[in-house]
């Protein structure tokens, strides 16, 4: 049986994977077995953005998918049984001993380093070396698969259609609102609460962090929009976005177990691409904002559906979906300078 020790430095190492905002929707009990239950906050996670909870239910693939690494680097194997309806015990996690080789303990060290970089990559294609290594990681998934585009024409039409979030967020009150609720302006708060989303992890400038102040302010966001700014915006970071060794896609059945294994895919991929110094941004906004529209539970103007659903079909169109599937997420790959900031992460939560 695992001892209480190596259960907390498991956890801690579960705690590093990405979740929406940094909102970390999760918390733990340790059972008499040392075996783990999981519970779920969804509330934590972007009220809008987290579309029947899938957002937080990414998260938790995630956190499994650095738990069964960590376990691995500790001599164990994990398994989980899995309640997505039941959020205050959505997993339950046991282990195994097992010996494995250095080769399976290879990412370990990666959950530590990973970090968003929303900086300029280069554009030097991924080799087929590392192509090949992440499309083997879909064999372990029954309802989600990721395919990696290196054509540049299509990576500049996926950064365009990602992009169209900016302008739906800038202008959509309700979205401009949340956005700026979830902003921690600096790095003393940052370090307090460790959540929320870190001004200096988006990359500005100091002119453009004082611009990004000014917007806050909902009447001056408005004027500004009216003379094109959130279109500008979107404009711009399409030309980051485009730059990249590959973009990639998440592709997922239309259910929620497809959702966890998105995250555990997601969080597996970054982490390999973290491992070899290579950069990784996740793009999710405009993917999800389609979720909401698509099931008639929106909040948008009627131009901003057309926005939404015409970016969500060149998304799809450009990954080659079917008809029983569509792209969850979208991501970028490349070579990059390190970024300039990273998100803080909270201790396990023990109940």
């Amino acid at each position: 049986m695992v001892n209480r020790e190596v259960i907390d430095r498991i956890l801690t190492a579960g705690c590093q994977a990405p979740s929406g905002s940094n909102s970390q929707p999760w918390a733990f009990r340790i059972l008499e077995d040392n075996s783990i239950s999981v519970i779920s906050f969804p509330e934590k996670d972007h009220p809008i953005l987290n579309f029947s909870n899938r957002g937080t239910i990414i998260a938790i693939g995630a956190l499994y998918e650095n738990i069964s690494i960590a376990a691995n680097n500790f001599g164990y194997i994990s398994r989980y049984e899995i309640n997505l309806n039941n959020p205050k015990n959505i997993l339950k996690i046991t282990f195994e001993e097992n010996n494995l080789t250095e080769n399976q303990k290879s990412l370990y060290s990666a959950i530590f380093n990973r970090s968003t970089n929303r900086k300029k990559f280069k554009n030097t294609p991924l080799s087929q070396e590392f192509i090949g290594i992440v499309e083997n990681f879909n064999n372990d998934y029954l309802f989600t698969r990721s395919r990696l585009l290196v054509n540049q024409k299509e990576i500049d039409l996926l950064a365009k259609a990602s992009s169209i979030n900016e302008i739906v967020m800038l202008e959509n009150p309700t979205l401009h609102k949340l956005f700026f609720e979830e902003i921690i302006w600096d790095q003393e708060k940052e370090k307090k609460f460790k959540s929320g989303l870190f001004l200096k992890t988006m990359e500005l400038g100091k002119p453009q962090e004082l611009i990004f102040k000014l917007i806050k302010n909902r009447w001056l966001m408005n004027i500004l929009n009216f003379f094109g700014f959130s279109r500008f915006i979107a404009k711009e970071n399409s030309k980051i976005y485009s730059t990249c060794g590959a973009m990639g896609g998440i592709i997922v059945k239309n259910n929620d177990m497809a959702f966890f294994e998105a995250g555990r895919l997601m969080q597996k991929i970054w982490l390999f691409a973290t491992s070899k110094n290579l950069g990784f941004q996740l793009l999710t906004g405009i993917l999800f904002l389609n979720q909401r529209v698509e099931a008639e539970q929106d909040i948008f103007s009627k131009i901003h559906v057309d926005y939404i659903k015409k970016s969500a079909t060149k998304i799809n169109n450009i990954f080659s979906t079917n008809n029983s599937e569509f792209v969850s997420m979208i991501f970028r790959i490349g070579e990059s300078d390190p970024p300039s900031a990273r998100s803080s992460k909270k201790k396990p939560v023990i109940l």
